[in-house]
């Protein structure tokens, strides 16, 4: 295709059918200038008629392509022309994507524009949990000066808190609770965000979140509970913090039932030890 080799003249030989022509996954001329770059390119795309509002066979605009790649210029004239900035499909919104690649100037930008910080949609849900998933903990301040609720539900991991706590990020963890995240909201992959931490290798946001008045016994999730993920994710440290927190080695649900059947099934002794000495 002509936008791909970002060659204005053979853009000007296109006809609006070329120019309306899409690939295998449905991606048009103006998407690939995108990606690319080839700012002049596109310009000329949509001189001859181009849709800027296009979607692929994954709902991706041409905004959002320019975002994933990174084209910051791209994404400027876009939106002086009046690109959308969130999706009509249910898919990522621009800002998710820029916030998930940690594309921060784009991030910028699109706030600039008026771009909804809490639109909700797509594997994140919303934007704050997009920026977790970047990793920086500079920008979720940023979208919270923006005005993002910090309870929305929606995405994988349910709310913001859970997303940090799974992701291992104390320092994201504790602005999301000095900010007044609920340590106990419910919903999500894991039910809780101690669930969620308890299942990944952080002995630290464990303590934190235990701390800030988690519900060590909170039922749901993957697990069933807080002790049972930990004990299936075989992190004895974590087991050990939670027992000293008086979790509850009795508690039924998830999918072994019990703590002990859980540490049993998986075959470790250490925990099954500890368990017994326990109970």
């Amino acid at each position: 295709m002509a936008a791909t080799a970002g060659l204005p003249h053979l853009v000007k030989s296109l006809s609006n059918e070329d120019i309306a022509t899409r690939d295998d996954l449905r991606m048009t001329e103006l998407h690939l200038a995108a990606q690319e770059g080839h700012l002049e390119t596109g310009k000329l795309l949509l001189e001859k008629g181009a849709d800027r509002e296009a979607a692929d066979s994954y709902g991706v605009t041409p905004l959002i392509a320019a975002t994933l790649y990174g084209q910051v210029k791209f994404v400027e004239w876009l939106l002086q022309e009046g690109a959308n900035l969130e999706p009509k499909n249910g898919n990522e919104s621009a800002l998710q994507e820029a916030l998930s690649s940690s594309h921060h100037a784009i991030v910028e930008m699109l706030l600039a524009a008026g771009a909804d910080v809490n639109f909700r949609s797509g594997y994140h849900g919303n934007a704050l949990q997009a920026a977790i998933g970047g990793g920086n903990t500079e920008t979720v301040q940023l979208l919270l000066n923006y005005g993002a609720k910090i309870n929305a539900q929606g995405g994988r991991f349910g709310n913001a808190l859970q997303a940090a706590a799974y992701k291992e990020s104390p320092e994201t963890v504790q602005l999301l609770l000095r900010s007044g995240a609920d340590v106990n909201a419910q919903g999500g992959q894991y039910g809780n965000a101690l669930q969620a931490a308890a299942s990944g290798k952080n002995i630290d946001i464990v303590q934190l979140l235990i701390n800030s008045g988690a519900d060590i016994n909170a039922q749901g999730g993957a697990y069933g509970n807080p002790l049972q993920a930990a004990i299936i994710m075989g992190h004895t440290g974590i087991v050990k913090i939670l027992l000293n927190s008086c979790a509850d080695i009795n508690a039924q649900g998830g999918v072994y039932g019990s703590a002990l059947v859980a540490a049993r099934v998986n075959g470790y002794t250490k925990i099954v030890q500890m368990l017994q000495r326990w109970r």
